[in-house]
C-alpha cells in the first residue's frame, strides 16, 4: 500500500529498532518525517531550513533522531520538540552528508558521516549532545580519481567499508573505477587511526549513485560469520555480491539476477537473511544461506 509522506526524491531511511514499525525519512523537500507503517500514516514531521540527504536514530533514547544536511552538517532533533533543534555540528566538508549512522565499533561509540570528500568519525560518550564540538577523525579522503560515494559499518562482524566513485566509464584495471575498502580502527590513549585494508574493485560505469551494502551472516555449513559485499554494476543491472573471508585471502565474487534498469539502492535484513536490491519498478529479494 502506498503512503504518500514525501514531494521529492527520498534521499535517507532510518528504521526505529525501539518501534520497527516506526520509519524516519530524509527528503529533498527540506522535511523529515516519521511514519507509523502499522497506523500508515505520518505520525511527526521535522521542517529543516536546508536539504537533508540522511538519517540515524539515536540509539540511547527513542527520542533522539539525526539528520545529514546539504553543507556538511549534521543537525540533532528530539521528537518531544518537533518545531525546533537541538544541537548542530559541522563535519570536515562543506558537502552533503550523503551517509549518516550512529556506530559502536571497536569499543568506541560514534558517529560515521560521509560526503563526497571524505568519510569521519566523531567519537562519543553518549549521543551528539555531550559530544557536539568533539573532533572529528577523517577515515578516508577524496583523491583527483575517486570521490567518496558512500560508508558502511556490519555491527555483527565490527566491519567498516568506505565506497569510492570514479569518473564515468573509468578503467576499473587502472583502479579508477569504483572501489570498495575495508577499514580498521587503532586507538593509542585518546588517539584514534583508521586503517585501510581489503580493496574490491567494481564497476566501471557511475551513471547514477547508488548505495552499496556491508552485511554478515553465520554459514550454515561452516558454522563461521561470513562478511559479504554486494555493490551494484551500472553497465549489467546486476548486484556483484563478493564473499569476504577471514583471514582476508580469498574473496570470490558473483552476480545476482538483472534488473530492468540501474540498481539504486541495496539491503539486507539479517534476522530473516533476505538480500535485497532495488530499482525504479522492481525490487529482487534472495535468501541468503551458504
Amino acid at each position: 500500500e502506498y503512503i504518500p509522506i514525501h514531494n521529492k526524491t527520498i534521499r535517507g531511511l532510518a528504521v526505529s529498532k525501539e518501534e520497527p514499525n516506526i520509519v524516519l525519512t530524509a527528503a529533498l523537500d527540506k522535511r523529515l518525517v516519521l511514519t507509523s507503517l502499522s497506523a500508515k500514516a505520518k505520525v511527526l514531521e521535522f521542517k529543516a531550513s536546508s536539504k537533508p540527504w540522511s538519517c540515524a536514530w539515536e540509539p540511547s533514547s527513542r527520542n533522539l533522531l539525526y539528520a545529514g544536511m546539504d553543507a556538511g552538517k549534521i543537525v540533532l532533533f528530539d521528537t518531544r520538540k518537533p518545531g525546533q533543534r537541538l544541537l548542530e555540528s559541522s563535519c570536515p566538508s562543506k558537502k552533503p552528508v550523503h551517509t549518516l549512522m550512529r556506530v559502536e565499533f571497536s569499543n568506541q561509540s560514534g558517529l560515521l558521516a560521509s560526503t563526497f570528500d571524505g568519510a569521519f568519525f566523531l567519537p562519543s560518550n553518549g549521543s551528539m549532545l555531550n559530544d557536539a564540538n568533539g573532533k572529528w577523525v577523517t577515515i578516508a579522503s577524496k583523491d583527483k580519481k575517486a570521490s567518496i560515494g558512500s560508508a558502511s559499518f556490519d555491527e555483527a562482524s565490527q566491519s567498516l567499508m568506505v565506497s569510492f566513485r570514479g569518473p564515468a566509464n573509468a578503467n576499473v584495471s587502472g583502479g579508477y573505477g569504483s572501489q570498495h575498502v575495508l577499514y580498521r580502527m587503532t586507538k593509542d590513549g585518546e588517539k584514534i587511526t583508521f586503517l585501510p585494508g581489503e580493496r574490491y574493485f567494481g564497476h566501471s560505469n557511475q551513471l547514477v549513485m547508488s548505495r552499496p551494502c556491508l552485511f554478515s551472516y553465520i554459514n550454515s555449513l561452516t558454522m563461521k560469520r561470513s562478511i559479504c559485499i554486494a555493490s551494484a554494476d551500472d553497465a549489467s543491472h546486476r548486484a556483484w555480491i563478493w564473499r569476504h573471508r577471514p583471514p582476508y585471502l580469498n574473496a570470490s565474487s558473483v552476480q545476482l539476477e538483472a534488473h530492468s534498469e540501474h540498481i539504486l539502492d541495496i539491503g539486507f535484513d539479517a534476522r530473516s537473511r533476505t538480500l535485497a536490491t532495488l530499482s525504479n519498478r522492481m525490487c529482487l529479494l534472495y535468501k541468503v544461506d551458504k
